[in-house]
This record gives C-alpha cells, sequence and structure tokens, in this order.
C-alpha cells in the first residue's frame, strides 16, 4: 500500500505541465508546475537529456528576476543555460501566474508562453 507522501507526489506530478524545445524556443525540455503542495518558492525543472524530459537527470531553477539552480547539477551546454536565464526572466510574470494558480489546464499553462 502507498503511502500518503507518495500518493502525494504522483499527484503534484498531474499540476506539472511539459514544455518542449519547440514552445519554448529554448534547446531543453521543461516543466512549469503550480504551487500545489511544494514548500519551496517558484521554480521549473529541466532535462539534461536533450530530445526528451528525464525524470531522473534533470535539475531545478528558481523563478525570479534573477534565476539560480536550487536542485540537481545541470549538464546541460553553458549557452543553453543562459538562455535559460534569459527565457525565465521573460517569462517571469506568467510563470509566477502559474504557479499562484489553481488552474492545472495545460494549455492554460502554455498559452501565455513567451518563445525565445
Amino acid at each position: 500500500m502507498k503511502t500518503f507522501t507518495e500518493i502525494s507526489e504522483e499527484i503534484d506530478l498531474y499540476e506539472m505541465t511539459g514544455v518542449a524545445p519547440k514552445t519554448s524556443g529554448l534547446g531543453v525540455h521543461i516543466w512549469i508546475s503550480s504551487r500545489g503542495n511544494a514548500k519551496h518558492g517558484p521554480r521549473i525543472k529541466v532535462s539534461n537529456t536533450i530530445g526528451k524530459f528525464d525524470p531522473t537527470d534533470n535539475f531545478s531553477m528558481s523563478v525570479s528576476h534573477d534565476p539560480e539552480i536550487v536542485a540537481g547539477t545541470p549538464r546541460i551546454h553553458h549557452g543553453h543555460l543562459e538562455t535559460l536565464k534569459d527565457w525565465i526572466i521573460m517569462n517571469h510574470t506568467h510563470l509566477h501566474r502559474i504557479w499562484h494558480s489553481d488552474v492545472l489546464d495545460s494549455q492554460d499553462h502554455l498559452d501565455g508562453i513567451i518563445k525565445m
């Protein structure tokens, strides 16, 4: 039988929206989400694996005006990392709106993204 924490983590996964490079204009796949049950501030997850989002090989960056790596280890090209920081700054308002929203519609999440 699953614990409450395991079930909660599975539910949180459904609150996340995958964003492919064709939508973001980035060279990497990312995940954006609402706060859900998180105990941390706004962040996005970034795949280290080119071509797909890899749930076992990723890192998190803060959604701020000065984005930082807040969890995991990036293994993407330095140029992708700098572009990602610029993208977060450019999409700061939209990403915060998602974080503070209880709307779980992925299309709503994707519609406001500004592409690089």
